[in-house]
C-alpha cells in the first residue's frame, strides 16, 4: 500500500501481531515507506504537541523582547496561534472531505514553520507601524488604517511568492 493509504495501517498491525508478536525464535523488521509512515503516525503527535507548545513560548519571548509589554506580547501571540491554527485545520478538513488533498507530515512541518515565521514577522512590522502612528498622535482607527497600508506592500509581495512557490510545489509534486 502507498504511505498516504489507510490500509497500510491495518496491513502493519495484522503483520505485527500475527506474524511478529507470535515469532519468539527471532526478530523480524518490516522496513519501506509504509512502515515509515506508520511510525511517523505514532511517534510524532506527542512530538508534535510539545514542538508546538514550546514555539508558541519562544514566540511569547520574542514579542516580550520586541514590545516589553506583556499585555500586547500575549494577546499577539495568541493571534498569530490562532491564524496559524485556522489556516491548518482548513487543510485538515478538506482532507476528510477529499482524501486526495491529505497533506504529507513533512509538508505540513515545513509549512507550519514558514507560516509560523512569517506570521510573526508580519505582526513585528504591523504592530511596530500601528504604534509609531500613535506616538506621531493618530487617532486609533486612523493609526490601524495608515499602519495597514504602510505594510501592505511587503506582506502582499510575500504572501504573492510563498503562494507562487506552494502552488509550484503542488504542480510538481
Amino acid at each position: 500500500y502507498g504511505e498516504n493509504s489507510t490500509q497500510y495501517e491495518t496491513a502493519l498491525k495484522d503483520v505485527k501481531n500475527e506474524i511478529m508478536d507470535s515469532s519468539t525464535s527471532r526478530k523480524i523488521y518490516t522496513t519501506g515507506l509504509s512502515q515509515g509512515a506508520y511510525e511517523l503516525n505514532s511517534v510524532t503527535p506527542s512530538d508534535f504537541l510539545l514542538v508546538s507548545l514550546l514555539s508558541a513560548a519562544i514566540v511569547l519571548i520574542i514579542l516580550l523582547f520586541t514590545f516589553k509589554k506583556f499585555k500586547l506580547s500575549v494577546i499577539l501571540m495568541l493571534v498569530i496561534e490562532s491564524g496559524i491554527w485556522i489556516n491548518l485545520s482548513l487543510v485538515y478538513f478538506a482532507s476528510m472531505t477529499n482524501p486526495a488533498n491529505k497533506i504529507n507530515f513533512v509538508a505540513y512541518l515545513i509549512v507550519t514553520a514558514i507560516e509560523l515565521g512569517a506570521t510573526v514577522d508580519y505582526a513585528i512590522m504591523l504592530t511596530t507601524k500601528y504604534l509609531e502612528e500613535k506616538k506621531a498622535g493618530v487617532k486609533s482607527v486612523q493609526s490601524v488604517k495608515n499602519a495597514i497600508n504602510r505594510a501592505a506592500p511587503s506582506i502582499t509581495t510575500s504572501a504573492c511568492i510563498l503562494i507562487g512557490v506552494c502552488a509550484c510545489v503542488h504542480l510538481i509534486t
